[in-house]
């Protein structure tokens, strides 16, 4: 026996999408923790280039590349931004980055990607991240000098702010944003235009990672809490041997378990569908492979 399912089960990627499409909300972590915003709220923020949108109320969003995995990537990456448009940290909202390499991706070896492995996420985002930062930190001076007809390079900013040091004028980040606009070509950042290490307000400081409250309080969402409409669960059971392949299971027994919809044959292993987790588990530990050894095993 190869491949066995049962009727009635299908789950194309079309099937997929229109399910996620009917999910209208961002997530977005703040200083008090992960809320929903609706695109209403979204779109109402000005987006100052791929990273960093402000809304009116000078809250701004920074989107995170950053896969949480303990190190606190997801708070050390928008910091790094916040760091460098000198945003006040206090109305940072955090939201994930698309799953889009050419957008948000770092180079390494010449390739865009996001991977976040060997605890290196700081390292391989910092000087991108820090560019960003200022660009934005540029627009916002910009906006702000033309309001006030003077010269970008009289002022300065403060965290959520741009200030005139020869009057004393001060304008917030949400002001600018419900007025200011975003140039066709962002502006370029020399080196030399970023902050020096004795500057530094938020990064080497103690800041306390957003991803924590709600871990410690149960409210955090994990990919296993997602429910989709006519969604399915999968697990699989893989060669022991690198290499190897599956030759024949006991489908009959499996197919026949509680919830289970099928199984289905992987190049290196046995895929069980089911209608819950627990169930696809079960069927994955009842599972009796009869497998093909490969390269590996001699």
């Amino acid at each position: 026996m190869t491949t066995a399912s049962k009727t009635g089960f299908e789950l194309s990627r079309r099937r997929f999408l229109q399910g996620a499409g009917g999910l209208t909300f961002c997530i977005a972590i703040g200083t008090d923790g992960i809320r929903l915003i609706s695109d209403a709220q979204a779109s109402a923020a000005r987006t100052i280039n791929s990273w960093v949108r402000i809304a009116p109320d000078g809250v701004v969003t920074i989107l995170s590349a950053g896969a949480e995995m303990g190190q606190g990537s997801m708070t050390s990456l928008p910091l790094i931004v916040a760091e460098e448009m000198d945003a006040d940290w206090s109305k940072v909202a955090i939201e994930w980055a698309p799953a889009d390499a050419g957008v948000y991706g770092y180079t390494m070896g010449g390739n865009r990607l996001m991977a976040i492995v060997g605890s290196r996420a700081v390292m391989l985002y910092f000087d991108q991240l820090r560019i960003a930062g200022a660009q934005v930190r540029k627009v916002l001076l910009a906006n702000a000098a033309q309001k006030w007809g003077v010269d970008a390079a009289s002022l300065r900013t403060e965290p959520g702010f741009v200030v005139d040091p020869a009057s004393g004028r001060r304008m917030s980040y949400g002001e600018i944003a419900g007025f200011g606009s975003v140039p066709a070509t962002l502006p370029t950042v020399e080196r030399s235009e970023l902050k020096e290490k004795s500057q530094y307000r938020l990064i080497g400081k103690s800041v306390p990672r957003r991803d924590i409250p709600a871990k410690v309080n149960g409210t955090a969402q994990y990919a296993m809490d997602v429910r989709l409409p006519n969604m399915v669960y999968a697990t699989a059971r893989h060669s022991p041997v690198h290499g190897g392949s599956p030759e024949g299971w006991n489908a009959d027994k499996v197919n026949a378990m509680r919830g289970v919809l099928g199984t289905v044959r992987l190049p290196d292993g046995v895929a069980v569908i089911a209608d819950s987790l627990p169930h696809a588990l079960a069927a994955r530990g009842a599972l009796e492979v009869a497998w093909k050894p490969g390269p590996a095993s001699r």
